[in-house]
């Protein structure tokens, strides 16, 4: 009868560990630290299945509720919109300035930005794609979305040449708890003095 006992409360507290939910907030901001809204976070369990979806608010804050405990997320933010926002002449001046030497870009995540093919580098095909697009002979960069998006307690070894000794925070997280300031900082391809919408 006791060894009965003992497996029921084994199977009530399995039942009620298994019941259990949390939630992941944070916030998304630009690279100039305005936030961003409508910028939709997306959660993808182990197996790639999206099991929740949100849109950051008027702050840019967003909190994923209800999601079960125990399991592996991986949390992707995404927005869309044309690739020519916040695209000027200006932006291929101060790119040519960075490859030149004459006057680095003050940020890496601008040096990213720059990288519209997503070579890993920042070079005169870039300028040339962001001209093209510019001049309006193509709508959007044909290697690279609107918008990326990085998590916010990202690190540079070498700022002026961000992808050596990337030291980028991971997307997923192991969920047991509630958990805040799962912060992202979102990139807009060509954009390089963070003057795109939002």
């Amino acid at each position: 009868m006791k060894k009965i006992s003992v497996f029921f409360i084994f199977l009530l507290i399995a039942g009620a560990m298994a019941g259990q939910s949390a939630s992941i907030s944070g916030k998304v901001y630009k690279v100039n630290g305005q936030t961003m809204a409508g910028v939709t976070v997306q959660a993808f369990d182990a197996g790639g299945n999206q099991v929740a979806s949100v849109q950051t608010d008027a702050a840019g804050d967003y909190i994923l509720e209800g999601l079960p405990t125990g399991v592996t997320y991986t949390i992707e933010p995404a927005l869309g919109g044309p690739h020519y926002n916040g695209v000027t002449t200006y932006d291929i001046v101060l790119g040519a300035q960075h490859i030149l030497g004459l006057q680095s870009l003050n940020n890496p995540f601008y040096i990213i930005a720059a990288d519209v093919n997503q070579s890993q580098s920042l070079t005169t095909f870039d300028l040339v794609q962001m001209r093209r697009l510019v001049l309006q002979i193509i709508e959007e960069f044909p290697d690279s979305p609107s918008w990326r998006f990085f998590r916010n307690d990202i690190g540079f070894v070498y700022p002026n040449n961000p992808w050596a000794g990337y030291m980028g925070g991971v997307n997923f997280i192991a969920l047991n708890e509630d958990i805040a300031g799962f912060d992202f900082t979102g990139v807009k391809t060509g954009d390089l003095n963070g003057n795109a919408q939002p």
